[in-house]
Protein backbone atom coordinates (compact mmCIF):
# COMPACT_ATOMS: atom_id res chain seq x y z
CA UNK A 1 0.00 0.00 0.00
CA UNK A 2 3.21 2.35 0.95
CA UNK A 3 3.34 2.07 -2.97
CA UNK A 4 0.16 2.64 -4.27
CA UNK A 5 0.22 6.11 -2.07
CA UNK A 6 3.63 6.89 -3.16
CA UNK A 7 2.67 6.23 -7.10
CA UNK A 8 -0.47 8.31 -6.10
CA UNK A 9 1.09 11.29 -4.80
CA UNK A 10 3.44 11.46 -7.61
CA UNK A 11 0.82 11.23 -10.14
CA UNK A 12 -1.25 14.13 -8.26
CA UNK A 13 2.20 16.65 -8.45
CA UNK A 14 2.33 15.50 -11.99
CA UNK A 15 -1.45 16.02 -12.54
CA UNK A 16 -0.90 19.80 -10.69
CA UNK A 17 2.22 20.30 -12.50
CA UNK A 18 0.68 19.82 -16.07
CA UNK A 19 -2.84 21.64 -14.88
CA UNK A 20 -0.82 24.81 -13.54
CA UNK A 21 1.31 24.66 -17.10
CA UNK A 22 -2.00 24.74 -18.70
CA UNK A 23 -3.63 27.08 -16.43
CA UNK A 24 -0.46 29.73 -16.73
CA UNK A 25 -0.40 28.40 -20.73
CA UNK A 26 -4.03 30.13 -21.21
CA UNK A 27 -3.26 32.74 -18.94
CA UNK A 28 -0.13 33.84 -21.30
CA UNK A 29 -2.53 33.13 -24.24
CA UNK A 30 -5.00 35.78 -22.93
CA UNK A 31 -2.68 38.32 -22.09
CA UNK A 32 -1.54 38.37 -25.62
CA UNK A 33 -4.54 38.10 -27.37
CA UNK A 34 -5.60 41.50 -25.71
CA UNK A 35 -1.98 43.12 -26.06
CA UNK A 36 -2.68 41.63 -29.92
CA UNK A 37 -6.17 43.27 -29.83
CA UNK A 38 -4.63 46.66 -29.34
CA UNK A 39 -2.47 46.19 -31.46
CA UNK A 40 -4.74 45.80 -34.20
CA UNK A 41 -7.23 48.58 -33.27
CA UNK A 42 -3.87 50.81 -33.28
CA UNK A 43 -2.95 49.55 -36.62
CA UNK A 44 -6.89 50.08 -38.14
CA UNK A 45 -6.67 53.54 -36.27
CA UNK A 46 -3.32 53.96 -37.72
CA UNK A 47 -4.41 53.00 -41.22
CA UNK A 48 -7.54 54.76 -41.34
CA UNK A 49 -5.45 57.98 -40.34
CA UNK A 50 -3.24 56.87 -43.88
CA UNK A 51 -6.06 56.66 -45.74
CA UNK A 52 -8.24 59.99 -44.28
CA UNK A 53 -4.27 61.74 -45.21
CA UNK A 54 -5.02 60.46 -48.66
CA UNK A 55 -8.76 61.63 -48.73
CA UNK A 56 -7.79 64.88 -47.89
CA UNK A 57 -4.98 65.43 -50.38
CA UNK A 58 -7.52 63.65 -52.78
CA UNK A 59 -10.09 66.54 -52.35
CA UNK A 60 -7.37 69.62 -52.02
CA UNK A 61 -6.43 67.78 -55.44
CA UNK A 62 -9.85 67.85 -56.69
CA UNK A 63 -10.34 71.69 -55.38
CA UNK A 64 -7.12 72.71 -57.27
CA UNK A 65 -8.25 71.62 -60.24
CA UNK A 66 -11.94 72.53 -60.26
CA UNK A 67 -10.21 75.93 -59.68
CA UNK A 68 -7.97 75.99 -62.28
CA UNK A 69 -10.78 75.04 -64.80
CA UNK A 70 -12.55 77.69 -63.09
CA UNK A 71 -9.80 80.33 -64.56
CA UNK A 72 -9.56 78.60 -67.40
CA UNK A 73 -13.44 78.81 -68.34
CA UNK A 74 -13.30 82.07 -67.23
CA UNK A 75 -10.65 83.31 -69.23
CA UNK A 76 -11.86 81.73 -72.01
CA UNK A 77 -15.18 83.38 -71.47
CA UNK A 78 -13.71 86.73 -71.16
CA UNK A 79 -11.41 86.27 -74.72
CA UNK A 80 -15.55 85.21 -76.35
CA UNK A 81 -16.42 88.30 -75.13
CA UNK A 82 -13.57 90.53 -75.95
CA UNK A 83 -13.85 89.25 -79.68
CA UNK A 84 -17.70 88.83 -80.07
CA UNK A 85 -16.80 93.10 -78.89
CA UNK A 86 -14.43 93.33 -81.30
CA UNK A 87 -17.05 91.67 -83.86
CA UNK A 88 -19.82 93.80 -82.96
CA UNK A 89 -17.51 96.84 -83.04
CA UNK A 90 -16.21 95.89 -86.48
CA UNK A 91 -19.40 94.99 -87.92
CA UNK A 92 -20.74 98.74 -86.88
CA UNK A 93 -18.10 100.11 -88.57
CA UNK A 94 -18.31 98.32 -91.68
CA UNK A 95 -22.12 99.39 -91.46
CA UNK A 96 -21.51 102.96 -90.99
CA UNK A 97 -19.03 103.26 -94.00
CA UNK A 98 -21.72 101.73 -96.63
CA UNK A 99 -24.02 104.02 -94.89
CA UNK A 100 -22.03 106.66 -95.66
CA UNK A 101 -20.79 105.24 -99.05
CA UNK A 102 -24.56 104.92 -100.17
CA UNK A 103 -25.62 108.94 -98.64
CA UNK A 104 -23.31 109.95 -100.97
CA UNK A 105 -24.27 108.15 -103.74
CA UNK A 106 -27.50 109.86 -102.92
CA UNK A 107 -25.78 113.00 -103.02
CA UNK A 108 -24.49 112.56 -106.50
CA UNK A 109 -28.00 111.34 -107.88
CA UNK A 110 -29.28 114.18 -106.54
CA UNK A 111 -27.13 116.34 -107.66
CA UNK A 112 -26.80 115.13 -111.28
CA UNK A 113 -30.28 115.53 -111.91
Amino acid sequence: MNIYFFVLGVLSIIFLAMLSTIVWGVLKIMKISKTVDSHDLLVEEFELDAVLTDLESSIAEVHERIDTVDRSVSSDFDDIHNRVDNLNSYIDHRIDKLIDAQNANVKTKKTSK
